[in-house]
């Protein structure tokens, strides 16, 4: 993912973790509740009193179903955090001012017009400077993904 793209969904990192794990949660509880049906099952026992077999089946498909949807929405929290931690880590590089306008522009919201009146420089300078914060920032992603190879 391109850094510019990285730093206009930095905003959302943590609410979507947040939705994620919420969601997580409930699924886990749903899991549970289909575990504890299917746990009626009674084995060499006459099926009068016990859950059947189809109804076992698609429980344990259901179950199944969550299963893999618990594990991919832990993939999608697991690569938001590594996400929002090179941010935080390439931020770190910039200087003050470099931090500051990617700050008012992409945390913000502001436009490169205002951001430039905000800290009282022209529009060519900060876009000069934007450009040096963008290629630290992708240097040191590019140090990040190294170090974990």
């Amino acid at each position: 993912m391109d850094i510019k793209q990285m730093l206009r969904e930095y905003n959302t990192y943590t609410s979507r973790i947040q939705e994620l794990n919420q969601r997580i949660n409930d699924a886990l509880n749903y899991k549970i509740d289909c575990d504890a049906l299917k746990a009626q099952r009674i084995n060499g026992l006459p099926r009068g009193t016990g859950i059947s077999d189809p109804t076992y089946e698609a429980v344990q498909k259901i179950i199944d179903k969550y299963d893999r949807n618990i594990r991919e929405m832990a993939e999608e929290v697991n690569r938001l955090i590594d996400c929002k931690n090179a941010v935080d880590k390439a931020l770190k590089t910039l200087t003050w001012t470099e931090y500051r306008l990617i700050e008012l522009h992409y945390f913000c919201g502001m436009s490169w017009e205002r951001v430039a009146v905000r800290v009282n420089y022209n529009i060519s300078h900060v876009w000069r400077l934007h450009g040096q914060a963008l290629a630290k920032m992708r240097k040191a992603l590019e140090n990040i993904k190294h170090d974990r190879l």
